[in-house]
């Protein structure tokens, strides 16, 4: 009786286990694009940045039935950074705090739909720019608001990530309404990353809760 009591907890406790285990990988997943679902690319694109060309992957479209018309674009150039003359000629005036061989990612926001084999990317189609850069042991992000040839560090989303989340791209996109144009995202190779101080996706719902009340009055 004793030894089929045990069983019966042990049991239970194996249930609670596997129930906990496949939440966490539930929420694991849900912390990717769709980027990381369609696996393959749709496609390469040549991309002239300043006076570079950069090789780009590109995904279309938050669904499979997204297209080119009307679609949320996610271009990646993968371990291109080293390679890159960081910015462009005319673009910015950003002084960075920061030395940039501790960049991680350059994200370009962008108000355009690039359709084209070979793209060009102007300093006229970046609407915003995210920088994630090491910070001692920790990843930082900053972002920055480009409007009229000016720069503008957005200050309150000047925050530390647990790790590069395309989830979290795709949301920071929607500040600069361009949700539904083309994204550019040029990595570092071994992205920095390590928990516990975290705190991008709050500042920026309180950066977006703000806008929307200023866009109100």
């Amino acid at each position: 009786m004793i030894l089929s009591y045990f069983q019966e907890v042990l049991m239970n406790y194996w249930k609670i286990l596997f129930t906990l285990s496949v939440i966490l990988l539930f929420i694991v997943a849900c912390d990717h694009n769709y980027k990381d679902d369609k696996k393959m690319p749709d496609g390469l694109r040549k991309v002239m940045l300043g006076e570079n060309n950069l090789n780009f992957k590109y995904w279309l479209g938050s669904s499979d039935n997204s297209n080119d018309e009307k679609s949320y674009q996610l271009y990646i150039a993968d371990d291109s950074l080293k390679h890159l003359n960081l910015l462009p000629k005319g673009l910015y005036d950003i002084r960075f705090s920061y030395s940039t061989d501790d960049i991680q990612t350059i994200t370009f926001y962008t108000d355009t739909i690039f359709n084209t084999k070979d793209v060009k990317l102007l300093s006229d189609n970046i609407l915003g720019v995210q920088v994630h850069y090491k910070s001692d042991e920790y990843l930082k992000t900053e972002v920055f608001d480009y409007q009229n040839n000016a720069i503008r560090k957005i200050a309150s989303l000047t925050s530390f990530v647990d790790y590069f989340s395309f989830n979290d791209t795709y949301d920071c996109s929607k500040i600069f309404n361009t949700d539904y144009t083309t994204v550019l995202i040029i990595f570092n190779e071994n992205i920095k990353q390590k928990k516990g101080k975290a705190n991008f996706k709050k500042n920026l719902v309180v950066y977006k809760n703000v806008q929307n009340r200023i866009e109100k009055n």
